[in-house]
């Protein structure tokens, strides 16, 4: 059985995944100044695009902002491969960039690279209980301001009874 083969039947990856990997390039190490038009203007100079990507932060305090890093897919792995030598290493805005063959990562790789945080905050809370403590704080929240709106009508009623008092002895004398 030929390599080929037997790449395909253990489910690695075909050829046309194979030169597409050869075709993709991953642009990393981006100032945040730079312009997804700049940055594709700049790319296309080294040939025809099939596909680009800029990822942006979608939430947090930095929601909107590029995340510094893009994916460009080339027509021809030719043009990929002249823009890696060109652009590796050069700077664009105020940082050196940094261009390499993208490659795609198995489930298992995506699994392994994320970080668990093991906070008890996100692990073992169940729904119900959330709700609880929700709930209990909304409580004592609103226990909260009625407790100061009973302390500024006692206030006030004080306030009233000092001033008819005051009131009271000045028309007495």
């Amino acid at each position: 059985m030929a390599d080929k083969d037997k790449k395909m039947t253990e489910g690695g990856p075909s050829s046309s995944q194979e030169e597409t990997n050869e075709r993709r390039l991953w642009i990393g190490n981006l100032d945040i100044r730079v312009t997804e038009f700049r940055l594709m203007k700049l790319l296309q100079s080294f040939g025809k695009l099939e596909k680009f990507d800029m990822l942006f932060h979608r939430t947090g305090p930095l929601a909107g902002q590029p995340r510094g890093y893009a994916f460009v897919t080339y027509k021809d792995k030719a043009n990929a491969a002249k823009c890696m030598s060109k652009l590796n290493a050069s700077k664009l805005g105020t940082r050196v960039i940094v261009v390499k063959y993208a490659h795609n990562m198995s489930k298992e790789e995506m699994e392994k690279s994320k970080v668990n945080l093991n906070l008890p905050v996100l692990i073992g809370v169940k729904k119900d209980e959330q709700d609880k403590r929700e709930l209990k704080n909304r409580m004592s929240k609103i226990q909260e301001i009625e407790a100061k709106l009973k302390m500024m009508e006692k206030s006030k009623e004080d306030l009233a009874d000092t001033l008819l008092k005051k009131t009271c002895s000045s028309y007495k004398s």
